[in-house]
């Protein structure tokens, strides 16, 4: 069971048990650094994008997982260490490797999990939590407009809970995100409607919550944090073929050779997605418009 999010807040004064190595700040991920402005950090771009709307000028974002990484393998160095032990605090969803990792570590004081309300997809990844337990949990929920609603509405109450004198300010920020969400969820259903049921292909299971918002079904190929037999992907290009998907997508940080050849057998198109694009909201419309593609 998920921590109480107030609790988690009442933490984000505490200093994270990271060693600050020298008084400057390194950055990650491409985004510029200001000694001069208070940091808040996230696990990847469409964080960062979501936070910066709603933070505007007031915090620096800070994203530890950079663009074309691939989120469940990273292992931040020492310079992206010492930038979470900088920042005010650290908005994490959750259940990546990466943050249940310096979770169990002890560097956890900062963290503030938005992936509070949501609910979440099992029996697709497996991890391990604090007590040493394996659960299957999806950890790829900003891949869903309808939790990235509530990813914005966790944000700006933990930001409102950091920094009450501009509350006002960080709540009309995030009731103009919240409606653009809104309206991007109306034009994804409209679209999706008329395939409700279908079924796309994916290497990597990184859309259930995306399938799950809109009645499709994800066919993945790839196995989360395990070895892909090949008996296990010629079962799968077989049921590939029984569904009649059309679209295969493939996430770019992953070696396409294996990609390539199963799509050829499966006779779909291969389409490359970035769902770790700071640009996440033309992501998902990217991702509707080809399905629905013939």
């Amino acid at each position: 069971m998920k921590k109480n999010f107030h609790t988690i807040i009442t933490k984000t004064l505490v200093t994270l048990a990271i060693p600050c190595l020298s008084a400057l700040t390194v950055g990650c991920g491409g985004n510029s650094q200001r000694t001069d402005t208070q940091t808040l950090s996230v696990s990847i771009e469409p964080q960062r994008a979501m936070l910066e709307q709603i933070v505007g000028d007031k915090f620096q974002v800070n994203t530890v997982i950079p663009a074309g990484a691939n989120p469940e393998s990273f292992e931040p160095s020492i310079a992206q260490r010492r930038m979470l032990s900088e920042s005010e605090a650290w908005f994490i969803l959750g259940s990546l490797p990466m943050e249940m990792s310096l979770s169990r570590s002890g560097d956890k004081s900062k963290m503030i999990d938005i992936s509070e309300g949501i609910v979440m997809l099992e029996d697709t990844h497996e991890h391990t939590d604090n007590d040493g337990h394996h659960h299957e949990v999806d950890p790829h929920i900003w891949t869903s407009a309808r939790n990235a609603k509530i990813i914005a509405q966790n944000m700006a109450q933990a930001v409102v809970a950091l920094d009450p004198e501009n509350a006002q300010f960080y709540q009309k920020n995030a009731q103009r995100l919240i409606a653009s969400i809104d309206s991007l969820d109306r034009v994804l259903t409209q679209k999706l409607e008329p395939v409700k049921g279908k079924t796309f292909v994916v290497w990597h299971p990184s859309l259930g919550y995306f399938a799950r918002d809109y009645g499709l079904e994800q066919l993945a190929i790839g196995q989360e944090n395990k070895e892909t037999s090949p008996q296990q992907i010629r079962h799968a290009i077989e049921d590939a073929r029984e569904s009649g998907a059309n679209v295969f997508f493939f996430q770019k940080e992953f070696d396409t050779r294996q990609a390539e050849s199963v799509n050829n057998e499966v006779g779909s198109r291969l389409v490359t997605i970035d769902p770790m694009s700071y640009d996440w909201m033309e992501q998902l419309e990217v991702i509707a418009d080809n399905i629905v593609s013939d």
